[in-house]
């Protein structure tokens, strides 16, 4: 083998090396951006699932201060609420687009509060504007009719939420996987590279200079007329040889 081969056999395992390293580098950096980005996607999930009931208690808070007060100023909170759930879940709908599972509770969750509404808010509400009717829209609060629904409304939006925490957990576990997977590869490489670099100096050292340097001694003592020696590296099958 020529010693330009050789050269280019050592410096190619480190380039190789190298190489394979930055790739992984690269597919692991990837799946840390991926995972970044569905991260925050989920912080936004539940923040806007926060955003969704904290709607419905201000709609709660708001028929309560009405039907204690009887004046509509009393309402803010409640048609507030209202708009805003309406836009939190119209959020969370296109955010969860992709998960069926999360679009069910999401459709299950809206129907329960329609239905609230229907027979609760609404009917209340108009019942004490009805002149003669503020007792039978109290009554409706006292009976305790709404608090049903809320239970179920709660409940569904705690399974949404521990969905949602789910997926944070294992996504959260797959950015330290790929955090993990980087910093080995970068000690790994840095390891690989300083072994072969080395072990390619000292081939280089062994197979190349040592046998160069005995033959300029060879040359040396040709020229001082000793021809009885024995050319070193004779029997080499490359330019030293």
């Amino acid at each position: 083998m020529s010693i330009s081969m050789k050269i280019v056999l050592s410096f190619g395992l480190v380039l190789i090396t190298t190489a394979l390293t930055g790739v992984t580098i690269l597919y692991s950096d990837l799946e840390l951006e991926k995972n970044v980005k569905w991260t925050i996607h989920t912080y936004k999930v539940l923040q806007d699932t926060d955003r969704m009931m904290a709607a419905m208690v201000d709609q709660e808070t708001g028929l309560r201060g009405f039907l204690i007060t009887g004046k509509d100023s009393s309402l803010e909170p409640l048609n507030s609420g209202e708009k805003t759930f309406d836009d939190a879940w119209k959020t969370l709908k296109s955010l969860t687009s992709d998960n069926p599972a999360q679009q069910s509770r999401l459709d299950a969750i809206r129907k329960q509060v329609d239905e609230w509404q229907r027979s609760v808010s609404h009917t209340a509400v108009d019942l004490m504007k009805k002149p003669g009717s503020e007792e039978a829209a109290r009554e409706i609060e006292r009976a305790g009719k709404g608090k049903s629904y809320f239970d179920q409304i709660r409940s569904l939006v705690a399974e949404f939420k521990a969905a949602e925490a789910s997926l944070l957990g294992s996504r959260s576990a797959t950015m330290a996987s790929a955090g993990s997977m980087i910093l080995f590869s970068v000690i790994l490489s840095i390891v690989v590279v300083v072994i072969l670099a080395g072990g390619a100096a000292f081939a280089l050292n062994r197979l190349i200079a040592l046998p160069i340097r005995a033959n300029v001694r060879d040359m040396e003592r040709l020229q001082a007329g000793d021809y009885g020696i024995d050319i070193a590296g004779a029997d080499r099958k490359d330019e030293v040889g």
